[in-house]
């Protein structure tokens, strides 16, 4: 695929993550209200499609006039792409199976039902095939793993605080400070970090793997 095809399917991938965005959060907020924002789901959801919105513009742009894609909109793609990667990591390997063990069909809640189906499953999915398969450019640094864990880092922070202070109660069970002893909600602290880490780690490697790629391509055009 030449990389003006390329482009192009890239755009066409991001309108279709922002119109699942924005379908998954209207089903949220009948489901929850104002207070969809208490949980980690949503947020990086939010966060994706805004990215995606930026991200559109200036690949509208870049069809348009040639203009690649600024570094500072990949740095934010790559951001949301992490962060909603935790999502899909946690719902997978956490939340699931805490609903299976309480006797509940865990998958096909977390996974099929409701907003969870566009925030837990279809966009995560759609976004990663985005990024990793059309959206390639200049390989980012390794320096900006940084930016990818300041949004979990904050939201871990906030969430922790609300529970410690009993402000609020979870709105995960690895929040609930009350409910286990302190070595747990410290190893639990620690496990979210690292993996997010392990997920920033990997799509950048995989966004190199996709700018190598996407070089080759241009050269065979050339």
């Amino acid at each position: 695929m030449n990389s003006k095809n390329r482009t192009k399917a890239a755009l066409i991938l991001n309108l279709a993550v922002i119109v699942l965005e924005v379908t998954g959060a209207c089903l949220s907020y009948m489901r929850n209200g104002i207070a969809l924002f208490r949980f980690y789901t949503e947020d990086s959801n939010f966060l994706m499609m805004a990215a995606c919105i930026v991200s559109a513009i200036y690949l509208i742009r870049e069809i348009r006039t040639g203009s690649a894609v600024p570094h500072s909109v990949r740095v934010f793609k790559y951001t949301a792409m992490s962060c909603l990667a935790m999502t899909f990591i946690v719902v997978i390997f956490v939340l699931a199976p805490f609903m299976t063990a309480a006797g509940m069909n865990g998958y096909q809640i977390m996974m099929l039902s409701g907003s969870m189906l566009y925030m837990h499953f279809i966009c995560p999915v759609v976004s990663f095939l985005s990024y990793m398969l059309f959206e390639s450019g200049k390989a980012l640094e390794k320096g900006m793993i940084k930016w990818a864990l300041l949004p979990t880092i904050i939201y871990a922070a906030i969430a922790y605080t609300v529970n410690i202070a009993k402000l609020g109660e979870g709105p995960y069970p690895f929040f609930y400070v009350y409910r286990q002893p302190v070595y747990a909600s410290i190893l639990w602290l620690v496990l979210l970090i690292a993996v997010a880490y392990i997920l920033a780690r990997v799509i950048l490697r995989f966004s190199r793997h996709s700018e190598k790629s996407g070089a080759r391509t241009r050269r065979k055009e050339a």
